[in-house]
């Protein structure tokens, strides 16, 4: 199974084979280090100047390489699904008793 990433030098998403350490861009020779495994990457539209850059999932902000824009990136579904499960706090079930309730 192969995995992607973006060339370091000209931006081109490159495809090479897992168990590779870095990878030569055949467009501009430029040599990428891979991520370490097990690092999740995900993908943004930089802002300023349209190009596609790759940051480490979980990240809050993303600085553009080639027009120093900071990018927010966006909170996935799944990311605010996960985190309202985890800070889920129930509903306290209505009092019945009118003597102990606090709302009178």
């Amino acid at each position: 199974m192969q995995s992607q990433l973006v060339c370091s030098g000209c931006r081109t998403i490159l495809l090479y084979p897992r168990g590779a350490t870095n990878v030569c861009c055949a467009v501009c020779n430029a040599l990428t280090p891979v991520p370490p495994p097990g690092m999740e990457m995900a993908q943004l539209i930089c802002g300023g100047c349209r190009t596609l850059l790759m940051h480490p999932r979980g990240a809050t902000s993303v600085r553009c390489a080639c027009c120093h824009t900071v990018n927010l990136v966006p909170v996935s579904r799944a990311y605010l699904r996960s985190t309202a499960k985890r800070y889920y706090l129930p509903f306290h079930k209505e009092n019945k008793n009118k003597d102990t309730d606090c709302m009178q």
